[in-house]
């Protein structure tokens, strides 16, 4: 059945997305990846099951395997609505991956540049480093 929660965020089913949350599915199950459905929605652009997460208590601030938050997910993938939405609702700005990205180096990296502005408007650190990156 987690699959379904999974789908509802990748597919912006919101009727399935309640349908499962309704049949007691944990907002916060995972896939062998460590992606919740708040990942898969911010990956995908879909602001209104990224809300619907959030305002059912989904946890802004849960990593994947590799470190990811669904803010980092956002930046990356230039999806500029949702990561405001995230920045407005207290996720970690300055949270940073298993190798050292934050959200700021992602956004920045992949020339998103309204995302990178509206995480140093919020006060993200433009000086934490990636453990990747030479000293």
């Amino acid at each position: 059945m987690e699959e379904s929660l999974l789908k509802a965020a990748a597919t912006n089913d919101l009727k399935l997305l309640n349908f499962c949350l309704e049949n007691n599915i944990s907002i916060n199950s995972t896939n062998m990846n460590g992606l919740t459905a708040l990942h898969i929605a911010a990956k995908e652009g879909n602001l209104e099951i990224v809300e619907q997460l959030i305002s059912m208590g989904a946890d802004i601030n849960a990593k994947t395997q590799m470190g990811n938050t669904a803010l980092h997910i956002a930046a990356l993938s230039g999806k500029d609505q949702v990561a405001d939405f995230l920045i407005e609702n207290n996720a970690n700005i300055n949270a940073q991956t298993n190798r050292g990205f934050t959200a700021l180096y992602m956004s920045a990296q992949q020339n998103h540049i309204s995302i990178a502005k509206a995480l140093l408007s919020a006060g993200a650190n433009p000086y934490l480093l990636a453990d990747v990156l030479p000293s």
